[in-house]
């Protein structure tokens, strides 16, 4: 074979493995925006927030809360005498802008949804043929597949009303179909591997995700907690709703 040909032969090669990889890109991509949304862990945040909160972990944060502030605001030597009594007054207002401080930094830190993308694209990309993911892409654009997607979506937050403070005072409305879907996929050999890799491998993804958040967030709480940073914002507070 000529030099020339030898080139042809590798410029084609090279053409068709391109081609290949843009052709199970796409199918990953559309697996992806099928599934994610119905991922148990998806927008907890929100689904938690429309539970019922617990009392006694309301009652922990605000006590924190307001030792820290009085802490902080002993060692204030800008107020005067009438201003702290003002403070202690509404140290609950005071912990309002602490909880909204440390929600920001728990929003820049996790992104927990953004989590589950990157891990179902990465195994989804790296476990499945180009055949599995049209087969899988397939399923999912079908009933049975939108049906087992469903219960897999609403089954967590059956499983979180369980565990609240009101326990059975909500009840989860997916249907026996939804329910017979499911139980019939994961019998399957296509069900068992997408269930691995949809359940047990982006959780393991989320949870490294999330450790490294944790230990980001450390630095950032102290910093939010200082006594300095503190009395800035009791002086803030102070500035805006003291009136002699």
């Amino acid at each position: 074979m000529t030099k020339r040909a030898i080139l042809i032969v590798f410029a084609i090669t090279a053409l068709a493995a391109a081609s290949h990889a843009q052709a199970k890109a796409e199918l990953v991509r559309q697996l992806v925006q099928l599934t994610y949304k119905s991922h148990p862990t998806i927008s907890t945040e929100e689904r938690s927030a429309t539970l019922p909160k617990d009392p006694q972990t309301t009652s922990i944060t605000k006590e924190s809360n307001a030792g820290i502030i009085t802490t902080a605001l002993e060692s204030n030597k800008g107020l005067t005498p009438d201003q702290k009594t003002f403070v202690t007054a509404h140290i609950d207002d005071i912990s309002k802008m602490i909880d909204e401080k440390m929600a920001a930094i728990r929003d820049k830190r996790y992104d927990f949804d953004g989590w589950i993308k990157e891990g179902l694209k990465a195994s989804y990309t790296a476990k499945y043929t180009t055949v599995e993911l049209k087969t899988a892409v397939a399923y999912f654009n079908g009933q049975d597949g939108k049906q087992t997607l469903n219960f897999l979506r609403l089954e967590v937050i059956e499983r979180l009303m369980a565990a609240g403070p009101k326990a059975g005072e909500y009840k989860v409305e997916y249907t026996p179909q939804d329910r017979a879907s499911y139980q019939n996929y994961k019998t399957t050999a296509a069900g068992k591997k997408f269930l691995k890799i949809f359940l047990d491998d982006t959780e393991a993804y989320v949870n490294e995700r999330s450790k490294k958040a944790f230990e980001a967030m450390w630095a950032d709480t102290f910093a939010v907690l200082d006594e300095a940073e503190i009395n800035k914002m009791i002086d803030k507070f102070v500035a805006e709703r003291y009136k002699k």
